[in-house]
């Protein structure tokens, strides 16, 4: 009904002949990806931080400022490296750096330690920076496809995939890793309330420091899959760029 009704009015909320547009409807497709692979990462990486490393909040916190001054840096960046090479080119080699980070995430071990630190904030610098290169020149991609009487409802329809993006993604990417982490686990279990989640398994097996090692090896895990399917997203995505935004440089 929401649709039909927006079609007929002469003055929609949502425009839906937007999405008729392949460079506005690809560049919004990214900036959505982008938000829920990122959120799913962060979700992911700051729960290891704290759960499987047992690091404090102030601790993990202060591991995630090298991935904060990547993305500042990046996004700086972005518009003018955009100027020089083309926008196509500098989202498509954003994605491909945030892919190999999350890659880094893939390779994290079972078991805490110096190694599982490293991999998660190299890879968190690497996923950062690259995705802010295409949210650096990817508003500015979307307001350049769509007519200029339509530039609200662009600026709109950017600043909405990429908030929908990250709920999307901290709701999709949790229900996954959870999946992986409680099939990881044995059937059965001193302490079933770890079966609900890492969190529940850390305050319950203080006592029990094989079980909590099962429960944090199978967070790794879940861990693990979620980068590497961030990751395939993240090299789609980077094709597509290339296939469609590559000509809308060229016209623009």
């Amino acid at each position: 009904m929401f649709v039909r009704r927006q079609r007929r009015l002469a003055d929609p909320l949502l425009d839906l002949r937007l999405f008729a547009n392949r460079p506005f409807a690809a560049t919004l497709g990214i900036m959505l990806l982008g938000g829920v692979v990122m959120a799913g990462t962060t979700l992911m990486t700051t729960q290891y931080l704290q759960t499987v490393q047992a690091l404090s909040p102030l601790e993990a916190g202060l591991w995630l400022v090298p991935q904060n001054i990547a993305m500042i840096v990046a996004l700086t960046l972005a518009p003018a490296i955009a100027r020089r090479v083309g926008a196509a080119y500098v989202m498509a080699a954003g994605l491909a750096v945030g892919a190999a980070g999350l890659f880094l995430h893939t390779q994290v071990p079972e078991l805490a330690g110096a190694d599982g630190i490293g991999l998660v904030v190299t890879g968190l610098v690497l996923a950062s920076a690259g995705i802010a290169l295409p949210m650096g020149v990817g508003s500015g991609v979307m307001m350049t496809a769509a007519p200029p009487e339509k530039a609200g409802s662009a600026a709109s329809l950017s600043e909405t995939s990429g908030e929908f993006g990250v709920a999307v993604g901290v709701a999709a990417m949790g229900s996954l890793a959870t999946a992986v982490y409680r099939g990881e686990l044995p059937d059965r279990l001193p302490v079933e309330a770890a079966r609900e989640s890492i969190t529940a398994a850390v305050t319950a097996t203080r006592d029990l420091p094989a079980v909590l090692d099962l429960a944090r090896a199978a967070f790794t895990t879940g861990l693990n899959t979620v980068a590497a399917v961030g990751a395939i997203i993240f090299l789609g995505l980077a094709a597509v760029t290339i296939a469609v935004l590559r000509r809308h440089d060229a016209a623009a």
